[in-house]
């Protein structure tokens, strides 16, 4: 009865061992970058100011690079010049209008008149717009005229130096590339049967330097990726990180699969 017993212990032991490796199985993975861009603008300068080298790190709004912005500046001072005036002849406009109303209700006014004065309106709105538009335009040159980081990011690569002219009128060039630094991403890579218990934002484990830390499943591949004697497909998880531990691409990792 005692080795019946001692039989059964060993079975359960096994059984749970086996359960634990098919919840938890661990497949290796490699570090890459979560969100990687190169970035440039739609305005063409010279270049005033470059702030970053590459593996340089910078916070979220940090400014990265600026062009020369005096010309914008120049043409921002004139379309409010412009405005300002436009601005005075639309509420002489308006005034006008009004009188013709009141003149026309009185039939002192003839309907002609009365319409001259709705169309000298509209042509001063117009006017106005025109000038407003182009301020907007000025202000949107002068923004443009900086590159800034929309998140914690390392600096992988810098495409250009101070006094360098850059012509973006026929295609935008890439300035600055950053890759995202508060964040990472696992890929490895699994058979069909391992890829069926995955979907994209599924939570998962990925290790970083030691350490297990939650995970999301970012992308899986239906098209296997990798010939061997079986078809492996690519499963990709994203994870946070510690940007002062200056996670690199092409670290170890590895992923729990469920």
């Amino acid at each position: 009865m005692k080795k019946i017993i001692n039989v059964v212990k060993a079975l359960l032991t096994g059984l749970l061992l086996s359960c634990t490796v098919l919840q938890a199985a661990e497949v290796e993975a490699v570090l890459d970058w979560a969100d990687e861009r190169g970035l440039g603008t739609t305005v063409s300068a010279r270049v005033s100011a470059v702030h970053v080298k590459p593996g340089m790190q910078v916070g979220k709004d940090s400014v990265l690079l600026e062009l020369e912005n005096r010309v914008f500046k120049i043409h921002q001072r004139r379309a409010q010049a412009m405005m300002k005036a436009a601005g005075l002849e639309l509420e002489e406009a308006r005034l006008e209008q009004e009188r013709a109303i009141e003149l026309y209700d009185r039939t002192v006014l003839s309907q002609f008149d009365r319409r001259q004065a709705d169309v000298g309106l509209a042509k001063a709105q117009s006017v106005y717009a025109q000038a407003r538009a182009e301020n907007d335009r000025a202000e949107l040159d002068i923004e443009y005229s900086r590159l800034t980081a929309r998140y914690p990011a390392v600096i992988l690569s810098v495409h250009t130096a101070v006094d360098e002219v850059i012509n973006n009128q026929i295609e935008s060039q890439v300035l600055v590339r950053i890759a995202r630094a508060d964040q990472m991403r696992a890929i490895a890579y699994v058979s069909a049967d391992a890829l069926k218990n995955l979907k994209p934002g599924q939570q998962l484990e990925a290790a970083f330097r030691g350490e297990w830390l939650a995970a999301s499943v970012d992308a899986v591949s239906l098209k296997p990726a990798q010939s061997s004697n079986q078809a492996l497909y690519q499963v990709a998880v994203v994870f946070d990180v510690d940007p002062q531990m200056m996670p690199r691409a092409g670290e170890k990792s590895a992923i729990r699969l469920p």
